[in-house]
């Protein structure tokens, strides 16, 4: 039964284009979106079919009634900035590709707060460590001078805020510019620096 004219124009009201959805459950679909799929509405058609493009690049529509879905509550700026430490300092590293990434929150910059990611190549922190003789304080001074630097201001839009956020909630390798992380760093550059000569050595004793 397809729905009146008042309630297709009353769902077109309540979900917009550009309204984020969460979907719940797909009904009889053959080939079902994953419950928790995030989406984006694109339209509500004739028949009351709300259209939207979801996370995992599929396009589909939902059918109120016989799929179950909610509107995403968008948290506030203030909502975001609360759910973060703002002194965190955290650290991932990625060995197979020589890369140290950082992140921390910078609440003095000029935009009035921003989200700041760092990465250093494996030879950024090889220099490091030669430069500050194993000082932990001009180490990290000095790997701020020699970064590849990226900023999420907090008035981009709030989708772009969240997702910096929950990067700097995330689990992370190392936390805070201490002697530990440094001395943890190095050890990591070097063992994996180490691996790599004796692969090339061995490879080379295989010709």
């Amino acid at each position: 039964m397809f729905p009146s004219q008042e309630e297709v124009n009353w769902l077109r009201e309540r979900y917009p284009v550009g309204t984020k959805i969460v979907l719940d459950h797909m009904g009889n679909d053959p080939h079902p979106i994953p419950d928790g799929t995030k989406g984006t509405v694109r339209h509500v058609d004739d028949a009351g079919t709300v259209h939207c493009i979801f996370e995992n690049g599929r396009y589909l529509g939902l059918i109120p009634g016989e799929d179950s879905f909610h509107v995403m509550k968008e948290k506030t700026l203030q909502e975001i900035l609360s759910s973060i430490d703002q002194k965190r300092d955290v650290f991932w590293v990625f060995p197979k590709d020589q890369l140290v990434f950082e992140a921390y929150y910078n609440p003095d910059s000029n935009a009035g707060g921003q989200f700041v990611f760092n990465s250093f190549s494996f030879n950024m922190i090889i220099a490091a460590e030669i430069f500050s003789a194993k000082d932990p304080n001009v180490f990290y001074e000095y790997l701020d001078t020699i970064c590849v630097q990226e900023c999420v201001d907090i008035t981009e839009d709030l989708e772009t805020v969240e997702d910096a956020a929950s990067q700097l909630n995330g689990k992370a390798d190392y936390e805070g510019h201490t002697r530990e992380t440094m001395e943890a760093l190095i050890k990591v550059v070097h063992e994996t620096k180490t691996k790599e000569v004796l692969k090339k050595q061995s490879h080379g004793r295989d010709r």
